[in-house]
């Protein structure tokens, strides 16, 4: 895992084509979920219904499927599930893939990273079991920030 980044990664909404719901930059939330793959990669098919059903779990936390194959690929290939799809589906430039899983490490999909305040507490494949840890502990800091403080 990442522990210090040398310069502040952006994945800015203009860069992004999204195929179903709003774009957002998962290096700007309170805690997000980012996930690399592809329609090709077997093991990110099975994965993905379960990536809306941590979405329906945690509402309030952003997940981020991203893949550097075309807009229209990713269109044609989740048309039949679409309307079931509650994660944000982007495409981005083969070089926005590189910069952004080079700082990651990225060697293999499916691969995810989970964010607190933009700092990495999760990187590695979405099915440990630590990845699942991770997503219940970003979405607390969600919470947190929403509650009223008190003194």
């Amino acid at each position: 895992m990442s522990t210090a980044r040398p310069v502040k990664l952006s994945l800015p909404v203009s860069g992004q084509t999204t195929i179903n719901h709003p774009p957002f930059d998962p290096f700007t939330e309170k805690a997000a979920v980012l996930i690399f793959t592809a329609t090709w990669c077997r093991p990110c098919s099975t994965l993905t219904p379960y990536y809306s059903l941590y979405k329906t779990q945690y509402p309030d936390l952003p997940i981020m499927s991203m893949s550097n194959e075309p807009a229209t690929k990713l269109q044609h290939y989740y048309a039949k599930v679409l309307d079931q799809l509650k994660h944000t589906v982007v495409s981005v430039s083969a070089d926005t893939w590189e910069t952004i899983g080079s700082e990651f490490q990225v060697n293999g999909i499916p691969f995810a990273a989970v964010f607190i305040d933009s700092e990495p507490i999760f990187t590695g494949h979405p099915a440990q079991p630590e990845f699942a840890q991770a997503l219940a502990k970003a979405n607390q800091a969600i919470q947190d920030a929403k509650a009223p403080a008190t003194e």
